[in-house]
């Protein structure tokens, strides 16, 4: 299928750009297609130039873009946080973007000082349920075919996966109606990334207002719930969501009310990033609270931290066994010296 936001793509040997993690091989250079220019202006002084949906990260590694900074908003920079103090479209003519490609876990680098952006845990948890027999889609709202080549080279079992790329269907195509045929197919699991974006592509080519497809694409994937195609599937479906600095939802609660489980990413230390885990906010078919570290620098596979997860919940359950002892012990005492029927006659 033809790209529809790359035109041209350079590969690069012996080049590193600085990201947060220090100096990384730079695999590529793309050249966009025309995209409208945005100004970013932040306090320290720093200054970009770029497309309304470049991504920039906020204080906790949140990926927003910039068209959706607000005045007074911290963003990560190589000089540490800073405000941002103006944004807005230029008005000047359309220009070519470059979207640099790094060959690291994160995909960040520093683009004039301010940390930027290049779906990993997701993507190894639909590799490995294929692996184990289900019939899985990917649908990439946010990235495109290219952008997809770097994780299947460290990671080779995403090349198993097969992938929807809304952006990159035949002109004269309707998104939506594509999007349809390929579901009615029937998956066991489907991952979009982000709902959000495949919300706005279908709304941009149909005309509907935000809500209608929001509306619509709720109705679709309820749809599939009920295992209502061909091949009869009762589809899961994972989405990956944006969220604001507070952790709450970019847009409507719609999408929330509708989630079984809420899987959150997160750092130890926000700023030093040593220690990342996953852990569930929001789960109505089990645990909650409960961190399971993870690990991106061996390639092939995300590597989960089991025994760490065992050890920890073992040690809970070793403090939960004492207390609820120190209670019992505490009531027995009680009873000998007549402690409890004061407490009765109180």
């Amino acid at each position: 299928m033809q790209d529809k936001k790359f035109i041209e793509s350079l590969t690069a040997n012996g080049i590193s750009v600085m990201t947060d993690n220090g100096w990384e091989q730079l695999e590529a250079s793309h050249k966009t297609i025309p995209y409208k220019i945005w100004q970013l202006v932040l306090e320290n002084g720093l200054r970009l130039r770029c497309a309304d949906n470049h991504i920039v990260f906020l204080s906790d590694y949140t990926e927003v873009f910039v068209k959706d900074l607000s005045i007074g908003t911290m963003i990560c920079t190589e000089d540490g946080l800073s405000a941002v103090i103006d944004v807005f479209e230029t008005g000047d003519d359309s220009e070519h973007m470059y979207d640099l490609q790094v060959n690291s876990a994160e995909h960040r680098y520093y683009t004039d000082g301010i940390l930027s952006h290049n779906t990993t845990v997701t993507l190894d948890i639909i590799a490995n349920a294929e692996a184990n027999g289900s019939k899985v889609l990917f649908i990439s709202a946010e990235c495109t075919s290219v952008d997809l080549a770097l994780y299947v080279e460290r990671y080779p079992k995403f090349g198993n996966i097969q992938i929807f790329f809304p952006q990159e269907i035949e002109d004269g195509e309707c998104p939506k109606q594509v999007l349809e045929e390929i579901l009615a197919d029937g998956w066991d699991i489907i991952l979009i990334d982000s709902f959000v974006e495949l919300q706005e592509i279908i709304k941009e080519s149909t005309g509907m207002t935000r809500g209608a497809s929001e509306n619509y694409m709720l109705k679709l994937m309820y749809t599939h719930n009920l295992g209502k195609n061909i091949g009869k599937h009762y589809s899961s479906f994972l989405n990956i969501q944006q969220v604001t600095k507070g952790g709450q939802f970019v847009g409507s609660n719609k999408l929330k009310h509708m989630t079984t489980g809420m899987l959150e990413i997160r750092f130890v230390d926000e700023f030093s990033q040593d220690e990342r885990y996953i852990v569930f906010s929001k789960n109505r078919r089990g645990h909650v609270g409960k961190q399971m570290f993870f690990d991106l620098s061996a390639k092939g596979d995300v590597v989960y931290d089991t025994e760490r997860f065992r050890k920890t919940e073992s040690m809970k359950e070793l403090k939960k066994k004492e207390k609820d002892l120190i209670k019992k012990e505490g009531l027995k005492f009680d009873a000998l010296f007549g402690l409890d029927k004061d407490k009765e006659d109180k």
